[in-house]
């Protein structure tokens, strides 16, 4: 299996591309890791991933949680076939959002805020 992290305005984009079970999650649950320190908004591309057991599933469910206790999500996109009626039969298609192609997936977070500095708010009374 390859792993690629793209960072993007609104989240980080891991790519994976094969067979996305046992013999990777290890690997997976590193790059998460990695991926998601610096943004906890986080959108797995799954159109190049032909199949998932059941560790996959447990790696991404473990990754979501990861990504919602610090304030973030995790968003999948794009499943093939196979992939999508697994996630479909276990259900998790309703725990985790999935988009149909990587853009929406992108698309249904906020922006992000450019200037995470706010001013206070003036206050507008007139004080004699």
């Amino acid at each position: 299996m390859t792993i690629a992290i793209e960072p993007q305005e609104s989240a980080t984009v891991i790519r994976l591309e094969g067979r996305f079970d046992a013999h990777v999650t290890a690997a997976f649950r590193t790059r998460f890791e990695e991926a998601s320190a610096s943004n906890s908004r986080v959108v797995v591309d799954l159109s190049a991933v032909g199949f998932v057991d059941t560790s996959g599933l447990a790696a991404l469910v473990q990754g979501m949680k990861h990504c919602r206790e610090r304030e973030g999500d995790l968003r999948l996109a794009a499943p093939r076939d196979p992939v999508r009626i697994i996630l479909e039969l276990t259900r998790l298609d309703r725990a985790m959002r999935v988009y149909p192609n990587l853009e929406a997936a992108l698309a249904s977070f906020d922006p992000v805020e450019v200037n995470a500095a706010e001013e206070p708010p003036k206050d507008d009374s007139t004080a004699t």
